[in-house]
C-alpha cells in the first residue's frame, strides 16, 4: 500500500534487532509493521519505540507494532482464545473512555469489543491492530493516505 501511495513514498527497512536509533530522526514517519511473537521479545521493538517516541515522529503500528505501542503506553495485553486472523469483522467507534490509559484513546473495536485501533491523544501515533494490506480490509489504502497526511 505504501508504493501505491499517490505521495512519493521511500521505504527504508530495518530489522528489530538492528536499529540504529541515531537514523530515526532522518524520517518523516516510521511504520512498525505485523510480525510474530509479542512485543517484549522483538529485538529493540520496545527501546525503538521509546526513542521514537521521544523525538515525536508520526508512527502507524500495525498488529504487533499496534501491540508494541499499546504496551509502551502502559497497556496490558491478553491473548485471545482463539485466532483471529483472516476473517472479516465490523469495526465500530469506540467510546473514548472504553481504555482507560491517560495517553492513549480507542478509535475503533470489534464485535466482542476488542480494541482494534487506538490513536495517542498528544502525539502522532496511530495503532491498528489489523492489517490494512489485506484483501479483506476495506479501508486499507484510505488509512495508510491518511496516516501518510500526518507525517
Amino acid at each position: 500500500l505504501l508504493r501505491e501511495s499517490s505521495e512519493p513514498v521511500n521505504i527504508t527497512m530495518q530489522l528489530n534487532a538492528r536499529n540504529d536509533f541515531e537514523k530515526f530522526g532522518d524520517y518523516d514517519g516510521i511504520l512498525l509493521s505485523p510480525g510474530p511473537g509479542i512485543p517484549e521479545e522483538a529485538g529493540d521493538l520496545m527501546a525503538a519505540i521509546g526513542q521514537i517516541v521521544r523525538q515525536r515522529i508520526p508512527v502507524l503500528g500495525i498488529c504487533l507494532g499496534h501491540q508494541a505501542l499499546a504496551r509502551a503506553f502502559g497497556a496490558e495485553l491478553r491473548q485471545l482464545s482463539a485466532t483471529l486472523h483472516g476473517h472479516p469483522t465490523t469495526l465500530t467507534v469506540t467510546a473514548a473512555g472504553a481504555l482507560k490509559l491517560p495517553k492513549i484513546a480507542p478509535a475503533l473495536s470489534d464485535e466482542a469489543g476488542h480494541i482494534m485501533s487506538f490513536y495517542h491523544r498528544n502525539l502522532p501515533i496511530h495503532g491498528v491492530q489489523f492489517h490494512p494490506e489485506s484483501c479483506i480490509s476495506n479501508c486499507g489504502p484510505a488509512l495508510i493516505r491518511n496516516w501518510l497526511a500526518t507525517c
